[in-house]
Order: structure tokens, then sequence, then C-alpha cells
């Protein structure tokens, strides 16, 4: 934390575990031809193993760049470590799966795939064991150790000092507390002493060689600590600024940068823009190619539907994404031709609790409609809202303008994600459920999205459209 982990040597091990992706499948490529599983030689590696290598570093580096402390060597206690890294290299092994089937890369066998997986696990914990033993071997020798400085004696100041000690991969050694005012009495915590007051901060850094100045204070101590800060800078120590900011029960704290100026930002949605970026590239391009792969059964249902009453193919909405912007929400049509206007006359039969609308015996419903809400084909045209970035392959359900206008405060919250073709509410009875329930899994989609769970969700999808169960 306050050594060793610096921008440089976590691009040298983002760079090593890609590398170790690489390794792994060349293993397990030559292990599954020996097991005579499947037949590769060595000069398929410039051939036919060519993008499948591409994809597994594509699937993993994805998945690894979206834990912010997945390259920080030093910050994971050994089962922390060995567990994240289990749970990193399965998920990115689904990625990596999915991503075969998607660019139909199916001489890629089960032996292969599972091999790779294997392989790059016990490589990546050779490595990080290797790491973590040169690094506690150069601690035990007062390298990468860093003498650090408490400024406060509060609080915020013993709760950072318990978290060092009980972290000593951290590399800290707490030289003291500094406190703002002169005290009558000597005072130490945890054999810590209190060496000084505010006045002798540059003396201090001079004499006890600190490395790192932290400024841990209250929230009605933050105007003290702008001379301070400015004494480190002229002395060319680091400081950190550590107060008790207020804690959102929902949104995530995070410090980020606003035209030069640090900010505190309390974000509602996951901070993980790199698996974020991840999944915008994936459904992307699994939208496009899902388009292409189904185009005769787009243009089959487009004729079913013109023949059946000459009408439009396609029923387009209003819909409300990411933030509330509005966008139109492409469905194949199901309804009559006015079906919009006849919605009036039949809210008193409305099923759902809420702003929505739902009824099990919809008489605006056509022939082939019924059988397209049945199967979810109607659905299908709304890949192209996802090509376009109105929407995701997994996300809330996408809103009417006329259901926001009715959100209570709690419920805009659901807005803060792009919406998805399928979700928790898909898999979890679509139909079946009331208004309040499509909230609930909604925002917890968003509390608790990961690639794995849109993974898990589109896997559930199937099924879920299979059995047509809560299909309306």
């Amino acid at each position: 934390m306050f050594g060793v982990q610096k921008t440089p040597w976590t691009r040298i091990h983002a760079l090593i575990e890609l590398m170790a992706v690489v390794v792994a499948f060349v293993f397990a490529a030559m292990a599954s031809s020996w097991l005579s599983k499947d037949h590769f030689i060595l000069s398929d590696f410039v051939g036919i193993l060519q993008v499948p290598v591409l994809l597994a570093l594509i699937a993993y580096a994805a998945v690894f760049g979206s834990e912010s402390d997945f390259y920080s060597c030093g910050t994971l206690r050994y089962k922390a470590m060995i567990r994240k890294l289990v749970g990193m290299t399965l998920r990115g092994g689904g990625v990596f799966l999915g991503l075969l089937f998607l660019f139909g890369q199916i001489h890629i066998g089960r032996t292969t795939f599972v091999l790779q997986i294997v392989f790059l696990f016990a490589l990546l914990i050779l490595e990080r064991t290797l790491v973590r033993s040169i690094i506690t071997r150069r601690q035990s020798r007062g390298e990468f150790q860093r003498n650090v400085l408490i400024v406060g004696t509060g609080t915020v100041a013993r709760d950072f000092l318990d978290d060092t000690m009980n972290h000593p991969e951290w590399g800290a050694r707490v030289v003291g507390f500094l406190d703002w005012g002169e005290r009558s009495l000597l005072w130490s915590y945890r054999e810590v002493p209190r060496i000084g007051t505010i006045d002798n901060l540059s003396e201090i850094v001079l004499n006890r060689q600190v490395d790192c100045v932290v400024f841990a204070v209250r929230r009605s101590e933050l105007n003290r600590v702008e001379q301070p800060i400015k004494v480190c800078d002229e002395m060319g120590t680091p400081a950190m600024l550590l107060a008790d900011f207020f804690v959102s029960r929902i949104a995530t704290m995070r410090i980020a940068d606003l035209g030069g100026r640090p900010v505190v930002m309390y974000s509602p949605t996951p901070n993980r823009e790199f698996g974020i970026l991840a999944k915008d590239i994936f459904d992307r391009v699994s939208a496009l190619f899902g388009m292409i792969a189904i185009l005769p059964l787009l243009l089959a249902t487009a004729l079913a539907i013109k023949l059946e009453d000459g009408g439009p193919i396609l029923f387009r909405q209003m819909r409300c994404g990411l933030n509330g912007r509005r966008f139109l929400l492409y469905k194949f049509r199901s309804m009559v031709i006015n079906a919009e206007a006849l919605q009036a006359t039949l809210m008193a039969n409305n099923e759902v609790k809420g702003s929505a609308f739902k009824l099990t015996h919809d008489p605006r419903v056509t022939r082939v409609g019924r059988f397209l809400r049945k199967s979810s084909i109607d659905e299908l045209p709304q890949l192209w809202n996802v090509v376009c970035g109105h929407m995701s392959l997994v996300g809330p359900r996408p809103p009417l303008p006329s259901e926001v206008a009715h959100f209570d405060v709690w419920q805009r919250r659901k807005l803060s994600m792009k919406p998805g073709i399928t979700g928790l509410w898909q898999v979890g009875g679509r139909s079946d459920i009331d208004f309040e329930e499509w909230m609930r899994m909604d925002l917890q989609y968003i509390d608790e999205w990961s690639l794995g769970l849109d993974a898990k969700i589109l896997l559930k999808t199937i099924p879920a459209v299979i059995s047509g169960h809560g299909a309306k």
C-alpha cells in the first residue's frame, strides 16, 4: 500500500499474468494431445488456435481487470488470495467459454478447455506465491517498509493503526501520533506513542525519516489540514487524507479527479469501470452476431405478422434508459394496430399492482402475437437497441415514461444502469411477479452486479424462454 504497489509494477504484473494465460493454453493443448483427447501440434498455434488464444486473452483480461485490487500482491492474505484466484479463474473460464461458442471455435474440446483453467490456476498460484515470498523476504530486511506518521489521535486514527497492524503485508511501520494541541498526560495506543503536536510536524518528518504522513481526522477537523499538507508538500513528503466522510447505505465512495480537482464520489452503481466496459463491448458484439445468426427467423416472423393483418411489423415504444434517457424500444408487433388506444378501456382489469399494465387474456393480442409472446420471439428486435447502446443483454426492465413519472424516490435508482432484454425479473417469474417485486429484483441486480451474474442470468434465460413460464 505504501511502497510496493506502484503503477509500473501493476502493469508488469498484469502482463505476466496474461502471459500465463497463453502458457496455460499451450500446456493444455499439448497435454490434451498427449492424452489422445484433442490432437494439436505446435504449428496450430499460428493456425487454427490463433483465434482461441486471442479470445482467452480477452476473456481473462476483462475479468482480471474488473477487480481493482486483483494485481495488488501485498494487500491480500494467502487464503483470501487463493479464494480470489479460484473465483476469478472460473469466471474468466466462463467468459472464455461464451466467446468460444459466440465465435464458433468448436474445435476446442472439453479436455483442452478444462486443462487450460487448471494450468492457469496453478501458474497464477505459483507466480503470486513467488512474488509474495520475494516481497516478504525483502520486507524482513527493512526494504519496502515505510515509516508512517499519523496526524490525529481520535477514532479514525486508532482504527487506521489497527488496520496497519492487522495487515503487516502493507509494509507500514507507524512511528507515532501527532495531536492538534498539547495534552497534560502522556498518551499511547497499542504501544505507539503520541510524539508531539501538529506544530512539530516538520521537525519530526526530518528526524524520524517519515515516508508518509496520514491525516486521520474527523469531518469537523478537515479545515485544519490545509496548512500541514502544504508543509508536507514543501518537504516532498507524501500525505494521505483519511477522514470519516459520510458513509452511504447504498452508494460506494471513491476518490475521483474532476478537472484536476480531487472529489469524493458516491456511486450507486458498481464501481467496476473495466467490467462495465467489457460488458458493453460483449453486449454489442454478441447482439450484432446474434442478429446475423437469426436473420432467417427475423424475416419469417416479419412475414407472418404482415400476412395476418397487413399492419406494421415492428412495435415502437418510448422507454427510459440510463439515467432516464428516452429511446425507442423495438419489438415485433404482437397486438392489434390500435392497441395503445384500447388500453384505457382495459385498465380496470389490470393484474399488476403499480403503474405497469399486464392482462393474462388480453383481447388486443393477435394469433401470431400470442405465439411470439409465449416464445419471447417478439423481444428479438431489441437486439438492435443493444447494438445502438440503448440497452444491454442483461439489466433492469426498461420502464415506460409514465411508470417513471410515478416512481418513488427509492425506485428512481433502477435507472442508474442500462436496461436489459433479460434480467432477474425474466428468470424469476416474468409477468407472474408484481410491480414492487420487479423493482426489488432490478435493484438487487444493480447491487450484486458482476460479469458472472450476467452469465448466470443469460444461462437461466434459455430454460425460462423455452418453458414460457410467466409469459403473457
